[in-house]
């Protein structure tokens, strides 16, 4: 059919989704960004050391900003406006453009999964069958995401037939992309179960509070958002193949659920190192911290002079304390990262010791410390 036989756009001034989508892929790769940066930082005043995830989510946040740009070109030839809104140059454009995006896009995910991989054997390593799980499904992740990045392109020849329809092409069955593109969705998504799953099961059995547990397992749990993202990213992509009309319109939600996977993945997976800002030596905050913990000891120690009912007993009558002579508890934190216990007899307190505050524990044995 004649291009001069096309009818004109309907709607034209219509955005359709495009806003939509920029707003919600630039909102969350900017945040990435700044996560990023704020892992640099950390690493370099807190850490004093770059490791190579640390270099692979630099990498991945660089390539998904590519991938946001290359949309970002596309929504200015209309990208997320409905399809009979377009002209068939604006079609064209958008396409290509779209093309273009996929390329930094797969490669970001790839990135940041392998960051995340490396990061958590590091952490959980010295348990072979969690390793040897993160390794098996991050390399499967791998490898269907360069097979389908290697059929997506090669599946119309020549190239520029996969965004122009005048181009006469040899094209395969796009359910070949579909298929692959199926598969490596799953991946992704049990990745990210996995990425989860395993590393809770090890902390159940660490020896730490229990607050500390559910903190570290909602930390980890935030990354099945990414799973979700992942599910909607391919229920879109499927409805835009099948849709007979409206493709493009469809797909942008596809698009934007993608991007918004792989930047949570990005942020999800910063969130370890940048635990570390806490040993960060800040003067105000450690002044602050300082005066607020001296104020408590005071208290306490007030309160624990009025009666020796305070101190700590065992069954035998003999009272244990944690002390250094002449010095107050904080003075003992800071000059001393081990206090040592002293014991008295009920009734004769050494004058050279520190009476116990509410923020150490009595044992009933010194020998237990």
């Amino acid at each position: 059919m004649s291009l001069m036989a096309l009818p004109p756009p309907i709607h034209p001034e219509d955005p359709g989704r495009g806003p939509l989508v920029m707003g919600v892929t630039w909102s969350f790769s900017v945040l990435a960004l700044i996560t990023v940066g704020m892992r640099f930082w950390v690493r370099i005043v807190v850490t004093k050391q770059v490791k190579i995830e640390d270099w692979l989510m630099l990498l991945a946040v660089l390539l998904n900003t590519a991938c946001v740009i290359c949309l970002t070109v596309a929504f200015h030839y209309g990208f997320g406006k409905h399809d009979l809104s377009l002209t068939f140059d604006q079609a064209v454009h958008i396409a290509k453009w779209i093309w273009m995006s996929f390329t930094p896009g797969i490669t970001s995910s790839i990135a940041s999964r392998i960051s995340i991989a490396i990061l958590l054997v590091r952490i959980f390593g010295i348990h072979a069958w969690l390793r040897w799980s993160l390794i098996v499904i991050t390399v499967l992740q791998v490898v269907a995401s360069v097979v389908l990045a290697l059929t997506s392109w090669c599946q119309v020849r020549p190239v520029q037939g996969l965004w122009d329809p005048t181009i006469p092409a040899h094209r395969i069955s796009p359910n070949v992309v579909a298929r692959e593109g199926n598969v490596t969705g799953a991946l992704f998504a049990l990745g990210d179960i996995l990425y989860v799953l395993l590393p809770v099961l090890v902390v159940f059995k660490l020896n730490m509070p229990m607050r500390r547990k559910l903190g570290l397992i909602i930390l980890l749990a935030l990354s099945i958002f990414t799973m979700g993202c992942s599910i909607a990213k391919a229920v879109y992509a499927e409805s835009g193949t099948k849709a007979k009309q409206d493709k493009q319109y469809t797909s942008s939600l596809s698009l934007m659920w993608s991007v918004t996977e792989q930047t949570f993945v990005i942020i999800m997976g910063c969130a370890p190192p940048l635990s570390s800002i806490t040993k960060l030596d800040v003067p105000f905050v450690s002044d602050l911290s300082a005066s607020i913990k001296k104020l408590v000891t005071s208290r306490g120690s007030g309160s624990q002079t009025a009666a020796s009912s305070e101190l700590g007993r065992s069954k035998n009558g003999i009272y244990y304390e944690l002390g250094v002579a002449g010095k107050t508890v904080s003075d003992v934190q800071a000059n001393s990262k081990r206090s040592t216990w002293s014991q008295t007899e009920k009734g004769s307190i050494d004058p050279g010791t520190v009476r116990r505050t509410d923020q150490f524990d009595v044992l009933s044995d010194p020998g237990e410390v």
